[in-house]
Order: C-alpha cells, then structure tokens, then sequence
C-alpha cells in the first residue's frame, strides 16, 4: 500500500468534520503548502482557550480585569497571539508596530499603534510581546524606553501557547471495569484525571514512565489525590524488552528515547508483556515519538481487546497518518477521530475505538 492509499484509507475512517480539518491542516503542513504558524490557526479552529504557558506559572499577574493588552508585533506572531488572547476572552486588544509607517492602520480587525505611541499610553495597559524570533530585542527595547518590566509579558516558550479541553477523557465515556496503561506518566496527573474521569470505579491503573527523575513525582500524585490499585513501572514502552538511549530534560516533560543522540540509556518493555496477557481497556500515549514502537509492543493486546486508544501524533510530521495506519495493520476494525487541544501545533490527540 502506497502512502497515499493509507492517507486515504485514515482518512474515510475519521468520524466527523473536525477530524478532517485537523487531517487536512497537518497535512497541507507535511507537504510544505503552510507553515506551522499557519497550521495552528488552523488547528484553533474557533476554540476557546485557558489562557497559560506551558512550565510558566504567573500568567494571572499579568493578565488582570481592566488591562489594555498591547501586542508588539503584527505579523504572523502577532496576529496568532491576538487571537489567540481574543478566544481567551481578551477583547480590548491593540497592536504596536516599530514601524511608525504601519500606525493607523487596521490589521485583522485590529488598531495599531506605534512604538512611539505605545510609551505615550495614558491608560493601564501590558505588553505581549508577538514575535518568535525578535522577542529579546523587542522586551530590550521596551525595557530602554522605560516601559516597566511588570508591564511586559516574555512568554517562556517564545510565544504564547494555550491549551483547551479534558484532554484524553473529553471523547469517550467511562464503562465498567477500566484498565487503563498511561504509557508517559510523567508527572502522574494524566491518571489522576482518570481516575477521577471513572469517579474513582476502575480495576486498575498501569503507569509508565522511562525518566527516573518522575518516579517519585508519580508516587506523590497518586497519594495525594488518594488513587489506589496502581502499579508504576519505570521503564519506557516500546516493542522489545532492553535498553535504549535517552535524552532526559530539565524539567521531566519532553524527555525522549533518542536511539542515535541519546545521552543516558534506560530500560525497556512491552505493553503485551507488562500485561501478562491481562486485559487493557483504554491505553494513552504521549511518549515523545516512541509512539510507533509501543503500539508495535501493545499489538497482542490490541488484537485480543481492542481497547480504546488515546494517541500523541504531533510529534513527527507523519504521525497522523502513520500511527493510525499501523493501528488498523494490528486491528482492522478500528475507527478514529482527531482533536486539538492546543493553540500551537502540539497536543493532537487520535482516539481509536472498534
């Protein structure tokens, strides 16, 4: 089969119009026709968002009832981050362009001002700055017209990023007797939510997690939010049993198993043979790009029980189409849907069900 003849086959298998516009958006970005910054305005779709950034926790001190919010910079940048703000509920929105050619002018909607005018505002305002790759020299240039650095708002990542929805238990509704393999714990929260999602009525909970530094992160999740019937397994899920290398990050999010890179080597194992044969009813992964090879080592249990799936593919650019291929080469009678559940391009969910 031809990759075109598997786009085609994922494709009419999507249960609804959202799917397919997420499909279409990822892939017009595979085949070079738009960027990722055109993409996630695709991918937002009209979404409403909870406003954060991702490892950044003081969004609420900037963001406060009565603000103005100026974004320096109406590009690209600019024009994501405005509207993203807009979906967010932020409505008193103005541009700020360096250039005082582009003052008065109108962009999507949109009054912008100029720097000049900016440092002239009689009113309570903060700066989001809105450009990927001249935010430093942007915050620098505020900074040196005086501008008060609680007014300027450096989102952690570049730019800003918000996220929507109860991702992975927003689709499907709980039945009797889950077992859920939580392949990516990190830091435990994904399996609190389900069991909250089975109002704490489940069999068990398998979670997997290949970055050490999480471990204790996991155990202290589970004993907080009182979860019970768990078992933790400290190995990363793939198709064999073994080691692989791995790139571990600061923060405990992100690290991944980097067969040619990888700094360190940790351990491996199966889904199948976690299980012993055991069933599974609902399996979500969100390991970094391992995706592939853990459904490869899940695919006895897949076969058998055909549990419902909850897949990252946002991680490699072909993972929307090669993940639920290789879902149907293991169990033909899957169906799927996408959703989105971030403004940037990241946090693409497949759920897979027979």
């Amino acid at each position: 089969m031809t990759f075109f003849d598997k786009c085609v086959d994922v494709y009419n298998r999507l249960s609804d119009d959202t799917s397919k516009s997420i499909f279409d958006a990822r892939m017009q970005c595979m085949l070079g026709k738009i960027d990722k910054w055109k993409m996630s305005t695709m991918l937002q779709g009209e979404q409403k968002y909870n406003l954060n950034c991702f490892l950044q926790k003081d969004f609420d001190r900037y963001f406060t009832e009565g603000k103005s919010v100026v974004v320096f910079g109406a590009g690209a940048v600019g024009k994501y981050t405005a509207k993203l703000l807009c979906g967010g509920g932020i409505t008193d929105i103005t541009f700020c362009d360096s250039s005082s050619e582009n003052s008065g002018k109108v962009v999507d909607g949109i009054n912008v001002i100029s720097f000049d005018e900016l440092c002239n505002l009689d009113k309570e305002y903060i700066v989001v700055l809105g450009s990927f790759n001249y935010a430093r020299e942007m915050y620098e240039q505020c900074l040196w017209a005086g501008i008060d650095r609680e007014k300027i708002y450096y989102p952690s990542r570049g730019f800003l990023t918000g996220y929507t929805g109860r991702q992975y238990f927003d689709f499907f509704q709980p039945n009797t007797g889950e077992v859920f393999v939580d392949a990516g714990a990190y830091n435990g929260m994904t399996s609190v939510d389900f069991a909250k999602w089975t109002n704490n009525s489940y069999e068990k909970i398998y979670m997997m997690e290949a970055n050490p530094d999480n471990e204790a992160l996991c155990h202290q999740a589970m004993k907080e939010y009182s979860v019970k019937n768990y078992n933790l397994i400290t190995k990363g899920a793939w198709n064999q049993d073994g080691e692989v290398s791995f790139n571990r990050t600061n923060c405990g999010a992100g690290s991944q198993i980097d067969i040619r890179n990888g700094s360190e080597k940790i351990s491996t194992t199966t889904i199948d043979k976690m299980l012993l044969g055991e069933k599974a009813t609902f399996i979500k992964m969100d390991i970094e790009g391992a995706e592939y090879q853990a459904l490869e080592g899940a695919k006895e249990t897949i076969q058998k029980y055909s549990p419902r799936l909850a897949i990252s593919v946002y991680h490699k650019d072909n993972d929307f189409v090669v993940l639920p291929d290789l879902i149907l080469q293991l169990n033909s009678n899957y169906q799927f849907t996408f959703r989105h559940y971030s403004s940037w391009w990241e946090e693409t969910v497949l759920y897979a069900w027979c």
